[in-house]
């Protein structure tokens, strides 16, 4: 399953640098080892601490809202494994239902939502699969092709990896390409597998 953020690790990490040190945000890669092994203390962080079951700041939960299409069994076992977490760490999820039909056009292609969760389609061929989803847009405006990259961010080097990785033949160039593509994509981290 993957959680998606309509913005890039600068805007995420601002959520997220209130309920964890420093040096555990400092980076993606710091972010992603951080606390490993570890739990964050109740009350870490600045601004929101725990009160109850959520964290506070002034009268303000934290809390994110999070687009489903409503109706969706599948989605609805996202939504509720996701409020699972999200609650263990004291954030609130706001579940948001939209038209099914409309879902990914007038909401994740469109950008218009603070996070949500799906599962891509796959095949046989996993990097040309990922080149879809994280390669940078093209166009803009009414003429942009934002590809299955729903966070819209992006970068040459990552196309070029990826780009490589699909050209080759070579099993260990593939993944090699593939790894060096993963650590610039987590560097954007507006894509987050969750489960």
């Amino acid at each position: 399953m993957i959680e998606t953020f309509s913005s890039t690790f600068g805007d995420w990490k601002k959520l997220f640098s209130p309920l964890y040190p420093a040096a555990v945000n400092a980076t993606p890669k710091s972010f992603n080892s951080g606390l490993v092994g570890k739990l964050a203390p109740p009350s870490s962080g600045p601004y929101w601490k725990m009160n109850g079951q959520y964290r506070n700041k002034g009268n303000q939960t934290l809390e994110i809202k999070f687009t489903v299409p409503n109706g969706n069994p599948v989605a609805d076992n996202i939504v509720t494994v996701t409020t699972a977490l999200l609650t263990r760490i004291g954030v609130k999820l706001d579940r948001v239902p939209v038209d099914t039909n409309k879902f990914f056009d007038d909401y994740i292609f469109a950008g218009k939502f603070e996070m949500s969760g799906f599962q891509w389609g796959y095949s046989a061929t996993p990097a040309s699969d990922l080149k879809s989803i994280f390669q940078m847009p093209t166009g803009s405006g009414k003429n942009i092709s934002i590809y299955q990259n729903t966070g819209r961010t992006g970068s040459k080097q990552i196309d070029d990896y990826l780009n490589k990785a699909v050209g080759a033949t070579d099993p260990a160039q593939v993944a090699a390409n593939l790894n060096a593509a993963d650590k610039l994509i987590f560097a954007e981290v507006n894509v987050d597998p969750i489960y």
